[in-house]
């Protein structure tokens, strides 16, 4: 009866052509699954006796049960199924009972090849779809498939040996006997990856080559002809065509969102074959125009100025043209308006990630323009309410995946949807601060609170104490805790008084784990990543300065106060300094990494600023005469930090705190002498102009000064 019933569902409703939604939207189909399970289990846990084996549930299980999965997670239908992420344990649990099945010894080889099918089938869902998957289940399953692969290369590599060696004309045409399959498998992979090196830098050439046509496809044709003038606005109605592609053509639509970011990435160089066959095809396509250089038409489309605000770097790959003109050029065609539609209306989590990093491309270097023209459409194009409301869905989605499988250092958070959730934040957040929280529309997403909640979810602290920190951020997670720590820094600034009170105020665990990224050990990560703890303790420490920044009350200094021990922070910016010392006396790591003692000062400057509300903590930071205490940690960041005050536009007085250059030590008294006597003041009686024009010799003498000492 199973058998018939089952094949009838899978008949009707998932082998068809025909869309059936209920299948996909509904509960129905979990239910089936959940009692495909207790079957599934019967068949692992019968008997070894073959006699009393149960062959009619084995086939069952073996053949429709496993149909009927494939079948439904194949469909192209179930890609864009919600219900997916609400019924995930039941989604581990079948892969989990396809597993034991396929290791079980009583299925035959065909059984065996339709169960293998359909845990490769669970397995691409779980990849695609950014599921985490057990650790363990993991490695079982890509040991399975590579276990799979090598046994098709030998079958197929013994059968070629059999035919050779059974085949006279073959083999006395070889007269040698055949080469082992081993051999000719790895001389292969060389050959492969000899040609990828040889052709990688002349696919990208090409590719560039393809950006100068897209960007002007006019110069393609003669001047004055019909087609020069028709291609004008090419890229205009490319943009408005993608956004019709995104329902029918999901492969196309991303494929076209690719190569508009690809337009805005920095390339590196082409090689001396990459340069020469670019050049060959610009002089091709665009008739000698400009083949003379490797200057494609975004060099002669581009003989404007800078606009104003943004950045007027050399930094395109064409030289003559920065990237902050073809963002401006991309966004005058439409490319910020398609970003924000496809944020809005794509269901598919692929289409959804294209546009999000097309999205931070656009924006790349500050550009105000591109900033501006986000902030008109979702503010005065009244675009905010739907657009909000998706990244709050997906913040709020993916904290009930971390919720749902979260598991002491097995889970992966750190994945490729997640990261894309949140880097989408940064589209309205570069512009107004206040709008991430408050929209002003008939129902408001305050997205602040949610990033908070966010970090209060993937630093395990629904689960235990702060103390467990090290036990939820890992190697593969901490990119994540990071960009988390980045976007909050972020809406603080400017700063935004009423989301630094939000932050600081909030009811969740929020703030207290940011003290603790701090002040506690991340083990076992530090053990043997001290690297990137250091740069979450960077991270924090900046934040928490962020959420105190240019405040006259003392209501969110007291509040990170409340749950952090002056002590601790002293030992923390101790130790920091003196793995400082110990690297300085080995090799120097990659220039983008933060050194320990850049860390210990910024964490210095954070307790100098709380010290203010804490007199323990004032009296902790001023450095003893004990060498002993490691109070020479207390005395360089002392020495090497300084503070000015500066006049804000509402007339109000703030100190600025800020640490000083090494350097800076090498700056003569005659020079300082000269500074301070001979600046000139301006018409408003400033001397703030004339010093920083002198600021460029002051550094050259000091570099100078630092090589002959």
């Amino acid at each position: 009866v199973k058998i018939a019933y089952v094949n009838f569902v899978n008949h009707c409703y998932v082998d068809t052509e025909v869309e059936m939604k209920e299948i996909y939207t509904s509960n129905h189909i979990w239910k089936l699954f959940e009692n495909f399970l207790v079957d599934m289990a019967r068949v692992c846990n019968t008997t070894t006796d073959r006699k009393h084996a149960d062959t009619a549930l084995e086939k069952y299980v073996t053949e429709s049960v496993m149909n009927i999965v494939s079948g439904f997670f194949n469909s192209p239908f179930s890609d864009n199924s919600t219900n997916l992420q609400t019924h995930q344990p039941v989604f581990i649990q079948l892969l989990q009972s396809a597993f034991r099945i396929y290791n079980c010894t009583w299925p035959n080889q065909t059984q065996k090849a339709s169960v293998e099918s359909c845990i490769k089938t669970l397995a691409e869902v779980a990849k695609n779809r950014g599921m985490a998957i057990p650790v363990d289940l993991d490695s079982q399953v890509n040991t399975l498939f590579l276990k799979a692969h090598s046994n098709m290369v030998q079958r197929a590599a013994m059968g070629w040996r059999i035919t050779a060696r059974n085949g006279p004309k073959y083999k006395e045409a070889l007269g040698s006997p055949s080469l082992d399959y081993k051999t000719i498998i790895e001389k292969l992979q060389d050959v492969v990856a000899s040609l990828e090196n040889q052709f990688s830098p002349m696919l990208l050439a090409e590719f560039s080559v393809l950006v100068d046509v897209l960007h002007s496809p006019e110069r393609l044709f003669p001047d004055g002809s019909d087609a020069r003038i028709r291609c004008g606005a090419f890229m205009s109605k490319l943009i408005n065509h993608t956004k019709k592609l995104m329902e029918k053509e999901e492969k196309l639509c991303m494929k076209i969102l690719q190569t508009l970011r690809e337009m805005l990435d920095k390339k590196e160089s082409f090689g001396e074959q990459g340069s020469t066959l670019r050049k060959i095809l610009l002089n091709r396509y665009f008739k000698g125009e400009h083949g003379s250089s490797l200057n494609g038409p975004l060099s002669v489309a581009y003989g404007k100025s800078v606009p104003a605000g943004a950045f007027s770097g050399q930094d395109s790959d064409k030289s003559g043209v920065s990237i902050s003109e073809i963002q401006c050029l991309l966004d005058k065609e439409g490319a910020s308006e398609l970003v924000i539609d496809v944020i809005v209306s794509t269901k598919n989590d692929r289409i959804f990630s294209e546009g999000i990093l097309l999205g931070i491309a656009l924006l790349e270097g500050g550009n105000t323009q591109i900033q501006n023209s986000f902030y008109k459409q979702l503010d005065m194009q009244k675009k905010s309410e739907k657009f909000f409301k998706v990244l709050y869905d997906r913040m709020k989605t993916a904290q009930q995946e971390i919720r749902a499988t979260v598991s002491v250092n097995t889970v992966d958070l750190g994945t490729k949807k997640k990261e894309e959730d949140y880097d989408s934040l940064s589209l309205p957040k570069r512009r107004g601060n206040n709008f991430l929280r408050n929209q002003n529309n008939k129902t408001n997403y305050n997205l602040v609170c949610e990033t908070l909640q966010f970090l209060d979810c993937i630093c395990g602290s629904t689960t235990g104490g702060l103390g467990l920190l090290g036990l939820y951020i890992n190697e593969r997670n901490v990119a994540l805790v990071n960009q988390t720590l980045e976007s909050l820094t972020e809406y603080c600034q400017g700063p935004c008084h009423e989301n630094q009170t939000c932050i600081a105020t909030h009811e969740s665990n929020g703030i207290d784990i940011i003290i603790a990224l701090i002040l506690n050990d991340i083990n076992p990560l530090g053990k043997y990543r001290m690297d990137l703890v250091l740069q979450l303790k960077n991270n924090a420490s900046k934040l928490l300065l962020a959420i105190m920044e240019s405040r006259h009350d003392s209501e969110n200094a007291e509040r990170i106060l409340y749950n952090m021990r002056p002590a601790e922070l002293v030992d923390v910016i101790k130790t920091a300094f003196n793995q400082g010392l110990e690297g300085d006396n080995e090799e120097h790591g990659p220039e983008d990494q933060v050194s320990p003692k850049a860390v210990g000062h910024n964490i210095y400057i954070l307790a100098h600023q709380l010290a203010r509300h804490n007199k323990a903590l004032q009296h902790m930071l001023k450095p003893g005469l004990d060498p002993e205490e490691g109070d020479e940690a207390l005395k360089y960041y002392a020495n090497h930090t300084a503070q000015i005050e500066i006049v804000r536009h509402d007339r109000t007085m703030e100190q600025i705190v800020f640490p000083v250059p090494n350097i800076c030590e090498f700056l003569t008294k005659e020079s300082m002498w000269r500074v301070f006597n001979y600046t000139e003041r301006d018409e408003q009686g400033s001397k703030v102009n004339h010093f920083f024009q002198q600021t460029e010799d002051l550094y050259n003498e000091m570099k100078w000064q630092k090589k002959i000492r």
